[in-house]
């Protein structure tokens, strides 16, 4: 093996370059190295604050459809106590309307039909209904309506 002849100096640059490149090029590694870390630290720390959000979100979510539900439920509660009002005051006016024939049959009974119809009593009795007359005033309304004493 032949060694060439070599300037010392020269050798000596040259590895004084090597040397400040290699360190630069480790320093520069060095601190992308923590650059990437501390990219990758807000970036994790952005990945658990959003981990955060979407938790805090979906249990929002989660209490928001539970009082729907509720709600719903309550809701439906609700329109079936209406109904049941709602049948009940059917019921009632049935009643009434139903006392309120009784109570016109009696009249007729005691005023006397007048050659009145069937048809035409239950045509009186809706016009009574109708026009709303008050039930005192009826067996006058009657009379002078349609029956003579």
């Amino acid at each position: 093996m032949t060694f060439l002849p070599y300037n010392e100096d020269e050798i000596n640059l040259l590895l004084k370059q090597h040397n400040q490149q290699t360190f630069n090029s480790t320093i520069e590694e060095h601190h992308q190295k923590e650059l990437s870390s501390s990219q990758n630290v807000d970036i994790q720390l952005t990945y658990e604050k959003l981990i955060d959000k979407a938790s805090y979100y979906h249990c929002q979510i989660t209490e928001l459809k539970e009082v729907y539900q509720g709600n719903l439920m309550e809701k439906e509660s609700l329109e079936k106590v209406n109904q049941n009002l709602n049948n009940d005051i059917n019921s009632l006016q049935n009643q009434i309307i139903q006392i309120k024939q009784l109570y016109f049959n009696e009249l007729i009974d005691k005023i006397g039909e007048s050659g009145l119809s069937l048809e035409n009593l239950q045509e009186v009795f809706l016009q009574l209904i109708i026009k709303e007359i008050p039930l005192s005033s009826w067996k006058e309304y009657l009379i002078n309506q349609y029956f003579s004493i």
